[in-house]
């Protein structure tokens, strides 16, 4: 139930933030969305003690669907098409990096200390992070210019312009498969693997590993040697090996097998998200993009 009220808490601000970013501008909402959505709720979380209090917490989170359009504007304005796909790997690579090495440093805390006051202390100290970084780029971030009189924008049109345009089309149904996926195996997959499965409590936490060490091994191995347009032909063939593999958790693999398995999902999905963010980002055409970075310029 509170992966399905978030659900519906981001569907409904993503449908709402391309309006509240030409209302208050892309810099403002920002960095008030993820003050909201990042730094409050583990601010709530630290000082927790009644199941309200996560649902609050998991209201706040699911607001950054405000930040969405406002943060993908800002990363296709400020980056060549060219460098574009590169740019979105390491953006991706940079919010997975945690994941290679904070399980292990998250055991040893567990192990070495009460497990109640931890948590609260690691929450406010992701509180203050959030926080340093919200505000370097309310310092430092430079703002997109804001809609003239000439600039208003209809659902209609926008929308079939959009599904004309077989490679968005394309590029948001592979996103929104990973999204799909992404939801169900974080939720579901350490209840098959070791319920259904049988495989020892300590493979979830491997398979997590190993596909964090996959992405990262494409993200930096495999996307710079791609140039921009073979990006976008090795995304589709990264999608569907990786849906090949994920069939073969049906044959009932071993510890190893699933670790490994993990591993090629990491590395596929390295190979098509980044790819399908750019195409996403660049659904605009190049002259408007290119009259609002001017713009930017000029009010600088």
């Amino acid at each position: 139930y509170t992966t399905l009220f978030r659900s519906i808490v981001r569907a409904t601000g993503l449908l709402l933030s391309g309006w509240a970013q030409r209302r208050f501008g892309a810099k403002r909402m920002l960095v008030v969305a993820d003050t909201i959505s990042w730094v409050l709720p583990y601010l709530v979380l630290s000082v927790a003690s009644r199941p309200w209090h996560v649902v609050v917490a998991v209201f706040l989170t699911s607001l950054n669907a405000f930040a969405n359009t406002p943060y993908n504007c800002l990363v296709a304005a400020g980056m060549p098409a060219e460098r574009r796909t590169r740019a979105y790997a390491f953006l991706h690579l940079w919010n997975i990096a945690p994941s290679l090495l904070v399980p292990w440093c998250a055991g040893l805390l567990v192990a070495t200390h009460s497990f109640l006051p931890l948590l609260r202390g690691l929450f406010l100290v992701q509180a203050f992070s959030m926080a340093v970084g919200i505000g370097w780029r309310a310092l430092r971030l430079e703002d997109l210019p804001g809609p003239g009189p000439e600039d208003g924008i209809r659902i209609g049109p926008t929308l079939k312009r959009i599904l004309s345009d077989r490679t968005f089309v394309a590029a948001w149904i592979a996103l929104a498969t990973q999204g799909v996926f992404g939801q169900v195996w974080n939720n579901f997959s350490a209840i098959f693997l070791v319920r259904h499965l049988h495989l020892p409590d300590q493979v979830p936490a491997w398979a997590a590993e190993a596909g964090a060490v996959g992405f990262g091994l494409g993200s930096l191995a495999l996307q710079p040697r791609l140039r921009e347009s073979s990006a976008l032909r090795a995304a589709p063939w990264g999608l569907g090996i990786q849906a090949l593999a994920m069939l073969l958790l049906l044959l009932r693999p071993s510890a190893w097998g699933v670790v490994g398995l993990s591993a090629v999902f990491g590395l596929c999905s390295s190979l098509y998200t980044a790819a399908t963010s750019s195409v996403i980002a660049s659904v605009l055409p190049h002259d408007i993009r290119e009259i609002g970075r001017a713009s930017c310029r000029e009010r600088v």
